[in-house]
């Protein structure tokens, strides 16, 4: 790796950035894509509202079809109002056609399952064949056959994350519903063995616990199973929450949950956003969210397969997000979007959630999903 490579990382590892790096072979980390993200994490700092830089890391959903029904998830509650789908393959290859130049990781997840995609293992392999490191999340509670999970090893995955949210049945079905825990650990003792056969490197199998007062007493259990069950590693996920109604949910030991639910929300945020400047986060249907926590399609700042992702990154919705965070008031803009509500305060009771959930949404979808006209 280069000097000017080296430099890079450190400058990004000195501002915190370097977390998502850290799994990725050198290959997949080119010197233009790391300017890129250098010039990003400049463009942050000095609160730009147009940036030259290009995201660097990627959500695409393959789908918001889920078999389970989750307690805090709004795909859980099976809101009618927002369409389910797929998104085809060639819709997926056009947008990492259009980001590879620049894009590092693509997270194939959001609100959905998306093993159920049954082109799921072709979206990895063309990602890869892009220059992209691809992660996977998945609840593992359903059946795969030999050969999909095959075909998944072997199609070039960076990470398969699996939700390991308890030791025990009973636990776990606190938080997945509907979930099957036997289910997925023989999924993760079928994987783990499969790659061990095929000889494979990658893909890293993470485990991972979602920490609630209704598990954290099973913590170091949860390292325990991780291990015994041959994962990779395994790591603890704090809990995002609606901060009107689920408190009950944080955890007693407040190291596993976000310090502002409990810290006062009154004042405005002093920190941008960094969502805005290295994340895009595009669903199913080519609708790009503000970030990954928000639910509510009113939302969404533009659709990057009527126009190009950089078109979407520059337009009026990014920049007017962007400005909320100007250090000069005159630069604020007078147009609102979710960004002006939330302000990088995820724990604020100011925001809007879908039904108890951790899932953002504007004033007023309460209303619209109790309409007669959106059930089906």
């Amino acid at each position: 790796m280069s000097a000017d490579i080296d430099a890079i990382l450190a400058e990004l590892s000195g501002a915190g950035w370097a977390d998502a790096l850290n799994d990725l072979p050198s290959e997949k980390l080119t010197s233009g894509k790391l300017q890129n993200l250098s010039l990003a994490l400049e463009e942050y700092r000095a609160r730009s509202i147009i940036v030259r830089s290009k995201p660097a890391f990627f959500v695409i959903e393959p789908t918001n079809h889920c078999n389970l029904h989750c307690s805090l998830c709004p795909t859980g509650h099976r809101d009618p109002a927002v369409p389910r789908g797929r998104m085809a393959i060639e819709q997926f290859k056009g947008i990492v056609d259009a980001i590879s130049e620049h894009a590092l990781v693509v997270n194939l997840l959001n609100w959905g399952e998306p093993l159920l995609h049954r082109d799921l293992p072709k979206f990895i392999a063309y990602a890869d064949l892009r220059g992209l490191w691809s992660v996977v999340s998945s609840n593992f509670s359903l059946p795969i056959t030999d050969a999909f999970l095959r075909d998944i090893l072997e199609s070039g995955l960076g990470v398969l994350h699996v939700n390991l949210d308890g030791t025990d049945p009973d636990t776990y079905a606190i938080f997945r519903q509907g979930g099957d825990f036997h289910r997925v650990t023989e999924n993760l003792r079928r994987v783990v063995r499969m790659k061990r056969e095929l000889g494979l490197k990658h893909p890293i199998i993470e485990t991972s616990m979602i920490v609630s007062q209704y598990n954290e007493h099973q913590i170091q259990a949860s390292f325990e199973l991780s291990k015994q069950l041959g994962a990779d590693r395994h790591k603890l996920s704090k809990l995002q929450i609606d901060p009107n109604s689920s408190f009950d949910w944080l955890p007693r030991d407040r190291q596993h949950a976000y310090r502002n639910y409990f810290d006062d929300d009154s004042a405005e945020s002093l920190c941008p956003c960094s969502r805005l400047y290295t994340f895009m986060v595009v669903n199913w249907n080519g609708n790009v969210a503000a970030c990954c926590l928000t639910y509510d399609e009113r939302s969404d700042l533009g659709n990057c397969l009527s126009v190009s992702p950089d078109k979407v990154w520059n337009n009026e919705n990014f920049q007017t997000a962007r400005g909320v965070f100007s250090i000069d008031p005159d630069d604020r803009p007078s147009a609102r979007t979710i960004c002006h509500i939330c302000r990088n305060r995820l724990g604020s009771k100011l925001l809007s959630h879908y039904r108890g959930t951790f899932a953002l949404a504007l004033p007023g979808l309460e209303d619209r999903l109790d309409d007669p006209a959106t059930k089906e």
